[in-house]
Order: C-alpha cells, then sequence, then structure tokens
C-alpha cells in the first residue's frame, strides 16, 4: 500500500490478502479514520470494546463494515500508543476484522465514506 498518497473519497483500496503480514494489515487499518466518523475518541473506543468482547465470547468478528474498519482502526491505533513487547497485539481478532472486511466488501473498499446510520 502506498501511504505517501492521501486516499480520496472513493478510491479503491484492495483488502490485505488472508495470509498478509501483520504490518500491511494495520496499514490498512489506518485507510477508514474512525475517530472522523464515529465522533471522535471516546466513542470509537466504546464500539471497537464493544467489537472485541463479541469476538473473544463466539470468535466471530459478525458486524457492519463500517464497524469493522472503526475497530481495525482502533487497533492500528492502540497499538501504535500503548503497545509493547511485553504485550503483543491479539492477531487473530485483526485477521478476524479484516476478513470479515473481505468478506461484506468482496476485497475492495471505497476510501474514506460516511458512516453508516445505527452503526453496530
Amino acid at each position: 500500500m502506498d501511504r505517501t498518497q492521501p486516499l480520496e473519497e472513493g478510491d479503491p483500496v484492495a483488502v490485505p490478502r488472508p495470509d498478509a503480514p501483520l504490518m500491511e494489515i494495520l496499514d490498512f487499518g489506518l485507510t477508514y479514520n474512525a475517530y472522523e466518523h464515529h465522533g471522535g475518541f471516546a466513542h470509537v473506543a466504546a464500539l471497537a470494546q464493544r467489537t472485541r468482547r463479541r469476538w473473544e465470547e463466539t470468535g466471530a468478528a459478525r458486524v457492519r463494515l463500517s464497524t469493522a474498519r472503526a475497530a481495525l482502526f482502533f487497533e492500528q491505533r492502540s497499538l501504535h500508543w500503548t503497545s509493547t513487547l511485553d504485550e503483543p497485539i491479539e492477531e487473530g481478532y485483526v485477521r478476524a476484522l479484516v476478513d470479515r472486511i473481505r468478506e461484506v466488501s468482496y476485497d475492495m473498499i471505497s476510501g474514506p465514506t460516511e458512516p453508516e446510520k445505527g452503526d453496530e
């Protein structure tokens, strides 16, 4: 993914392959600014925590596309700001999110868009 060019509304973005390196998946998470589309940090954190809890309880990330993208964005930002080598990222969860994004988008998404109403 070329991070040197900003994404414009509607620009096509390929969803990472199932076997993509974790860093590629995390970079993909930055293609959606969840803070902007979901009302800021507190709202995104709550949405991401609910999504993570659901995945921990069920092993599935069966959520809307915008929710999966927001949760992936939050995981990337959390890793960027707080994670250390002593606290590894939950790779299974991150891959479940990108699998869900791929499932509902057929491997390609548009760049930043307006959030869906009633997200979750």
